[in-house]
C-alpha cells in the first residue's frame, strides 16, 4: 500500500516521522511526501534516509491565495506520477489543493484530517465554504476530538458517515521515561520540591499555540491547589 502525505508549513513534523519509522520497520506500507514550506524542509533529509520519497513544493501562506493556486498543479502533477493508493492531507493549506488534486489524478481514497477546524468560522466565514469543499471531495474525514467532530457536522454540514474519530496520538514510551539525574537538575534550577505541583505542555514554541493563556491556567489551577491544601491542612489540625 502507498500512502501520500501533504503538509504544509511545517520545516519537521514529529508524528510523520515516527509514522515513517514504523512502516520501515514493520514494512509493507509504503510512504511518500509532498511539503509546502518556503524553503527545502529539514525532514527531507530524514525521509529520505528512512527510504521515502520526500518532494519540496514552495509555498508561503503569507501569499496564500496564488500560494495555493501555483501548488495546485504540481500537486496533481506529482500526485499523478506517484499514483498512490490513498492521499492524506492534514493542514488547511495542503487539503485545498490537496485533496483538488488527488480528485483530478483520480485517487480513490482521499482523507483530509481536520486539525486546523474552526479557524475560518471563527476568524474569516466567507472562506467556510473551501473547508466544506475540502470535506466534499474528501472520501474519509478524520475528526481529531469529539468536540472536532460535532463542529463539522453542526458548524460545516459534514456527513457524520465520512467522519472517523481518530485522536492525536504519540509514541508514549518516548515521553513516559524517567531519567532521576535529570529530574533532580530541574527541581535544583527551579526550586522545586515535591510540595510544588509541576504543570506543564508540549507543543511547538509559537505565539498561536497559546501560551500566554497556558500560564494564566495554570497561575489558576496551582492557586486552587494550594487553597485546597491549606483548606485539608486546617481540617486535619482540627481533627
Amino acid at each position: 500500500m502507498h500512502v501520500l502525505h501533504t503538509f504544509a508549513n511545517n520545516d519537521s513534523v514529529p508524528y510523520l516521522s515516527w509514522f515513517a519509522e514504523r512502516a520501515q520497520r514493520e514494512g509493507g506500507i509504503r510512504y511518500s511526501f509532498l511539503l509546502l514550506y518556503p524553503k527545502p524542509p529539514a525532514m527531507m533529509d530524514e525521509m529520505h534516509a528512512l527510504g521515502f520519497d520526500c518532494t519540496w513544493i514552495k509555498y508561503d501562506h503569507r501569499h496564500r491565495k496564488r500560494g495555493i493556486l501555483k501548488a495546485l498543479p504540481l500537486l496533481w502533477w506529482r500526485i499523478l506520477k506517484a499514483k498512490p493508493d490513498i492521499v492524506h492531507c492534514h493542514l488547511f493549506d495542503d487539503s485545498l489543493p490537496g485533496v483538488i488534486a488527488a480528485w483530478l489524478a483520480g485517487v480513490k481514497v482521499r482523507v483530509a484530517t481536520k486539525q486546523d477546524t474552526g479557524f475560518h468560522w471563527m476568524h474569516a466565514r466567507r472562506w467556510v465554504f473551501l473547508d466544506q469543499l475540502i470535506t466534499r471531495l474528501s472520501t474519509h474525514v478524520i475528526a481529531i476530538s469529539g468536540e472536532c467532530r460535532s463542529f463539522l457536522i453542526e458548524k460545516e454540514n459534514a456527513p457524520p458517515s465520512k467522519i472517523t474519530l481518530v485522536h492525536n496520538g504519540i509514541p508514549p514510551e518516548r515521553f513516559t521515561k524517567q531519567d532521576p539525574a535529570t529530574i533532580q537538575r530541574l527541581r535544583s534550577h527551579f526550586g522545586l520540591t515535591d510540595q510544588h505541583p509541576v504543570i506543564g505542555t508540549v507543543a511547538r514554541f509559537i505565539a498561536w499555540k497559546g501560551y500566554e493563556h497556558i500560564v494564566d491556567a495554570a497561575r489558576t489551577t496551582s492557586e486552587n491547589i494550594r487553597m485546597r491544601a491549606s483548606y485539608f491542612a486546617a481540617w486535619a489540625h482540627k481533627k
